[in-house]
């Protein structure tokens, strides 16, 4: 250890007692530093005056202790400079600058770039577009009547159907029947009930009809009765020119003592539904399957009014309906069918070669054999007949989707 002279004890003295400087002189303002220099160097000429080496030791280590206070000093404002300004300004800007930025300019900016502005005028153009292809739509539909009751364009209204219904035959002195326990029976009285039941059946299912007559007698083209039935019957059929369906509807009969019995006294196992159909209509999936629907419902109340042996009904295609012929027209124990019957001029009934004549489908429908007693009885009530109007119309309505 280094021995200490007395005047150098008391120059360090001198030195340790300097006047202790507050915090606030040595980083204040430029005086006190004057001050402080002052100070130093009246330390540095009393040091030289004792013993110079040590008291330039302690004059080198104080100024260093002073420059370490002055560094920190500065730092420590600078920290506190920075602090401030990360309070004042950098939190700030992170919350009014940098947020709203991304909100008001970032994405803004996605918006209204070039790229984005040309595809929004795409899309507007694109839209516009649409809008007037849907008005053009609007318009067309409603221009052309597709527009529906409620007002809505794109709901196509149904199809309306029209069907021509020949009430067969009219009244005649002819049309009497030779036979005992007849209950007043006659076809023409019968299908002309059968005619006004199924029009207004049909009229539940949307469907229109018209009728080729509407009282006991007939006249179409200036012919009227037998006129129009021995020598212009087609025009029976050519009345339905524009309509969807000709029916012309009849009760069928059988060869004279069909059966060895009685003309009109046959079984009830000669009984059945035969659907006769024109050459437009066996061409026609759909008169075909109104036609098979017609046979299947009709059998089935033939069955349940106890006037038939089956309720079966044999539906047929275009490759398996059946030819009409005589024997099964009068054989017992047959089950019904679609049948058609070719002649010379075409179809061999004359009604059929009228519908056929102006392009529509036609059938005759033989709802059963009157030269049955029970049939002849039931179809005099009002009962019967109106089960065959509605057998008719639910398989014609089928038969047209509705």
């Amino acid at each position: 250890m280094m021995e200490l002279s007395q005047e150098s004890l008391a120059g360090r003295t001198a030195i340790i007692h300097m006047p202790s400087l507050s915090q606030h002189e040595l980083y204040g303002t430029g005086e006190n530093h004057k001050f402080v220099i002052n100070h130093i160097r009246k330390a540095w000429f009393e040091s030289l005056k004792n013993n110079k080496k040590v008291l330039l030791y302690i004059l080198v280590a104080s100024v260093l202790i002073f420059c370490c206070i002055f560094l920190a000093g500065q730092n420590k404002k600078q920290m506190l400079s920075d602090f401030g300004q990360n309070i004042l300004a950098e939190e700030p800007q992170s919350i009014l600058t940098e947020e709203p930025q991304s909100i008001l300019a970032e994405e803004p900016q996605s918006i209204l770039t070039e790229e984005s502005v040309a595809a929004s005028g795409k899309v507007e153009n694109e839209t516009m577009a649409e809008v007037e292809n849907e008005v053009k739509t609007e318009l067309s539909d409603t221009d052309s009547g597709s527009v529906s009751e409620t007002g809505d364009a794109s709901q196509t209204p149904e199809k309306k159907y029209t069907v021509c219904i020949d009430p067969g035959h009219f009244l005649d002195e002819e049309d009497v029947m030779e036979a005992q326990n007849t209950y007043g029976y006659r076809e023409s009285n019968v299908s002309l009930r059968l005619a006004i039941a199924l029009k207004a059946e049909l009229a539940k299912y949307g469907i229109d009809a018209y009728m080729t007559r509407e009282t006991d007698h007939i006249t179409l083209g200036g012919y009227t009765d037998k006129e129009l039935d021995k020598g212009h019957i087609s025009l029976r059929g050519e009345f339905a020119k524009g309509s969807d369906l000709f029916v012309s509807l009849h009760t069928n009969s059988n060869g004279i003592d069909a059966n060895q019995v009685g003309t009109f006294e046959q079984p009830k196992e000669i009984n059945k539904t035969i659907i006769i159909v024109n050459k437009v209509a066996y061409n026609s999936d759909t008169a075909l399957n109104i036609a098979n629907n017609i046979g299947t419902e009709l059998s089935k109340v033939n069955y349940d009014s106890g006037l038939s042996f089956t309720n079966q009904f044999i539906a047929v295609t275009r490759d398996t309906a059946r030819e009409w012929t005589a024997e099964y027209n009068d054989g017992l124990n047959q089950v019904g069918t679609v049948c058609y019957r070719w002649g010379t001029k075409g179809d061999y009934y004359g009604v059929l070669r009228g519908a056929s004549n102006v392009g529509v489908p036609g059938i005759i429908i033989e709802h059963g054999f009157h030269s049955v007693e029970e049939l002849r009885k039931q179809a005099m009530t009002q009962e019967l007949v109106e089960k065959w109007a509605k057998a008719d119309a639910y398989a014609i309505a089928k038969g047209f989707g509705r």
